[in-house]
């Protein structure tokens, strides 16, 4: 007697639904639309600035002891003061995203951890003044380290915070020292965030944005650096200009300009 077995057919692959992928190890961006398995990388916003030389690292350099007038090594464990800077900035960030967040015993607990290398010190004065901005302010805190993408441009970036004023909505960017391009960096900001902010769900996502800088100081001070003004009215073109100069440099020398 023969048997008869029923073969079920294998179930069909289902298509990759679209994801987005931030390489924290190289800070770059990619974008996998879906039904597809190929990622696409979007330009970041800090590299787009970079490949059209608007920013400036010249002041990366190494302090010099007040007393001998010898510049200074770099804390343990940094190979240089530019990383080690970039480290501090992104230290601060993180650090005043706890305080947001209303995560006082982690951020107690990791400045416990930086005490360990001698680093708590500049975080910690400059999260203070943070907390002081926000006592000074009292700004309802609204999107808070998000990820930012353009599908028509191709472009990628991580805004720190929208904040509602008495003026209306606001775009700040958090600095530990004055940067000219910032007045440009959240003008990206405000551009893409009419369609990455229509998808969180961000009710000011289409309205224009108060725009400013805010420089959390060494020494437990703010300033506060308006990008709203009628000099500034520039700034969204230069960044189109930017991304134009961007796109050409890894269209015909396949790199950009770091």
């Amino acid at each position: 007697m023969s048997h008869l077995h029923l073969v079920r057919p294998a179930a069909a692959e289902q298509p990759p639904e679209e994801e987005y992928f931030f390489d924290e190890h190289t800070h770059r961006y990619y974008y996998r639309p879906a039904g597809s398995r190929e990622r696409v990388e979007y330009l970041g916003v800090t590299r787009i600035l970079n490949a059209a030389g608007l920013t400036d690292y010249s002041w990366m350099r190494a302090p010099t002891n007040r007393s001998d007038g010898e510049r200074r090594l770099p804390p343990e464990g940094f190979p240089g003061w530019k990383r080690y800077y970039l480290w501090r900035g992104g230290a601060v960030h993180a650090a005043t995203l706890l305080v947001d967040n209303g995560q006082q015993g982690q951020l107690e607990e990791w400045y416990r951890r930086l005490r360990e290398r001698a680093l708590d010190g500049e975080i910690r004065v400059r999260v203070d003044a943070y907390k002081q901005f926000l006592f000074d302010v009292r700004p309802k805190v609204m999107l808070r380290e998000e990820r930012l993408y353009d599908h028509g441009l191709h472009l990628a970036g991580t805004l720190d915070r929208t904040m509602l004023l008495k003026r209306g909505p606001a775009l700040p960017d958090l600095k530990c020292s004055e940067q000219r391009a910032t007045a440009i960096q959240t003008a990206a900001y405000e551009k893409m965030l009419g369609w990455t902010g229509e998808a969180l769900g961000y009710i000011h996502a289409d309205d224009e944005h108060i725009r400013f800088g805010l420089e959390l100081r060494a020494d437990g001070r703010y300033d506060l650096h308006w990008y709203d003004e009628a000099e500034n009215w520039e700034d969204h073109q230069l960044f189109l200009s930017a991304v134009a100069i961007a796109s050409w440099q890894q269209r015909w020398t396949g790199r950009l300009r770091e």
